[in-house]
């Protein structure tokens, strides 16, 4: 998802301006310095679920099934 996108789907589920500008920011910072950003997505879906940890978990768990809680 491109940074446009992302603020397009940001604006329609309710994030201010300044969140948005934010999190590009954020995942630019992470890109020049090396460090693999979360995808868009996922920074959408926390904040439509109110819970970055729930997202996190969902993320831990692709990454490492064996982690996850049965």
């Amino acid at each position: 998802m491109t940074a446009q996108e992302f603020r397009e789907k940001a604006k329609k589920i309710g994030m201010k301006d300044r969140e948005i500008d934010m999190q590009i920011e954020l995942r630019e910072k992470f890109l020049r310095e090396g460090i693999t950003p979360i995808p868009y997505e996922m920074a959408l879906a926390a904040k439509q679920q109110h819970s970055c940890i729930d997202v996190f978990d969902l993320i831990n768990a692709d990454r490492h099934p064996e982690n996850a809680l049965a």
